[in-house]
């Protein structure tokens, strides 16, 4: 562990500037971590929200809490970020499941709630990466809006709907193509 995230508690508990502790956090955070150094950056700004109430008055605590809740959930998603560009949901409600088991995040939270929610509905989004960025179910779609532009101005009458319902079948077709290699590996 760096050694100014390994001795952030400690410097923390001898008191000192809030904000430029809580400035030193979202810095440190903003670094590439492990696990580890994440987890140490966590417990410091939860217990600087902790503080929160005895160091601000009464109106700036309420604002600062909501400030500092907003970007305690930042900090989560970022960990979660895969290829530094998106999210995985399944990482994320492992970081959540983490949080909820450390104290530092109610387990009834809209925050934990869409974790859950999207882990098992999205799935872990590091089986779909591809090292170029593209994957079949986007060029199936992008295809499609092509060729729905196209019929649109080409068959008299058309609608827009057309490109609508030729996006969603060249996704459709997309994600065919995209399964098809699994599918051949379950046959065999």
């Amino acid at each position: 562990m760096r050694e100014e995230v390994a001795t952030l508690h400690e410097r923390m508990s001898r008191g000192g500037d809030w904000r430029a502790f809580r400035d030193e956090i979202a810095e440190l955070h903003a670094q590439d971590n492990t696990e580890e150094e994440y987890v140490e950056l966590l417990k410091a700004h939860f217990n600087l929200m902790l503080l929160i109430d005895q160091v601000f008055d009464g109106e700036t605590a309420t604002k600062l809490h909501q400030i500092v809740l907003s970007e305690y959930l930042l900090f989560l998603n970022k960990e979660a970020l895969q290829g530094g560009e998106l999210i995985n949901p399944v990482v994320l409600e492992r970081i959540t499941r983490r949080e909820v088991e450390a104290g530092r995040l109610d387990p009834d939270s809209e925050a934990r709630k869409l974790a859950v929610a999207g882990a098992s509905v999205l799935g872990d989004s590091s089986r779909h990466d591809r090292s170029d960025g593209r994957n079949a179910v986007g060029g199936g779609a992008t295809l499609g809006l092509i060729v729905g532009v196209i019929l649109k101005f080409v068959i008299a009458g058309a609608t827009w709907w057309i490109v609508g319902k030729a996006i969603v079948i060249g996704a459709l077709i997309g994600l065919f193509f995209e399964l098809l290699p699994r599918l051949f590996r379950v046959a065999r």
